[in-house]
């Protein structure tokens, strides 16, 4: 099938070629679905490029300057956000082995209280049989001492010593783990960390100042009072919050925040707004030459 297809194909390309002007429009059209085709799977593989390279950036982790004490479940850390989920399932996983070994070391106790418990009833059936030669003992007697000077003679642990002793093993590792020191360049990472924040709020807020509305300027805008604050407020109390919240010192937001008595950085940069001293005489002239000129018109186009 495939071998007369590719014949037929090859019958087309030589007929198009020796001067067949139909097949060659044919081809000519099948070319362009091809670019057509071959452009659009371009632009999406670019678009999927992009999103993944923004979901990459918006869930990169970054270190906020911060560190994490060590506990008995991780050792010294540094605070990172997002945290990655790897620590986080390290951090899970361990919590939950050491609850199955509490549990297990409970259980194991419980079972070496038992075994006490059948060591004595043996003891005291062995005690009070009329013919005590004749009773055979499992916990208890002779079985006991042959079973303990087997443990001293041969140096052996009973499995469940040596479960109880792997338990206490682990808890001195988590001991060791939560007491350990933070290392120097984890500490000067983090030093590193808080000083690029501080940098960064600061840019942050220069861009604030300029004008641009960036993700903290929505953020305050949209951020209220508390609910039992803003209970009690009127509309017009509301209205003034609201504008106070913007980042401007001057104009109506920096009369509203003098109003509500913010404490402004530049408490005098509102006069700037009328101009110098000595050029408001000509600012005023040609501010009712523009009244005037106004005027003249709105008459003109009334008349």
């Amino acid at each position: 099938m495939y071998l007369s297809r590719g014949y037929k194909w090859l019958d087309i390309f030589t007929k198009a070629k020796e001067g067949d002007m139909h097949l060659q429009t044919v081809l000519t059209r099948y070319s362009r679905l091809i670019a057509a085709r071959r452009e659009k799977e371009y632009m999406r593989t670019l678009v999927y490029e992009d999103m993944v390279w923004r979901h990459k950036l918006r869930n990169r982790t970054i270190l906020t300057g911060g560190l994490m004490r060590p506990t008995l479940f991780h050792g010294p850390l540094p605070r990172i956000k997002p945290q990655p989920i790897h620590v986080t399932g390290m951090i899970v996983s361990r919590k939950k082995a050491r609850g199955k070994r509490m549990e297990r070391q409970r259980k194991l106790l419980e079972d070496i209280n038992i075994l006490q418990i059948e060591r004595d009833f043996e003891a005291g059936l062995t005690t009070e049989s009329p013919n005590p030669t004749k009773f055979e003992t499992v916990f208890s007697g002779k079985a006991y001492k042959e079973w303990d000077e087997l443990i001293s003679l041969m140096r052996v642990v009973s499995p469940i010593e040596g479960w109880l002793a792997e338990i206490q093993e682990s808890y001195a590792r988590e001991l060791e783990r939560a007491q350990k020191p933070f290392p120097q360049e984890m500490l000067y990472q983090a030093v590193c960390a808080r000083t690029e924040k501080i940098a960064n709020k600061t840019r942050e807020r220069k861009r604030e100042q300029r004008g641009d509305v960036i993700k903290r300027t929505i953020e305050r805008k949209n951020q209220g009072p508390p609910a039992h604050v803003l209970a009690k407020m009127t509309r017009e109390e509301r209205r003034l919050d609201w504008i106070s919240r913007g980042v401007s010192e001057v104009g109506y937001v920096g009369q509203v925040k003098r109003k509500l008595g913010f404490k402004l950085r530049e408490p005098d940069a509102w006069k700037r707004e009328e101009g110098r001293e000595r050029e408001r005489g000509r600012m005023d002239e040609v501010s009712k030459e523009i009244a005037e000129e106004n005027d003249r018109r709105r008459r003109e186009v009334e008349g």
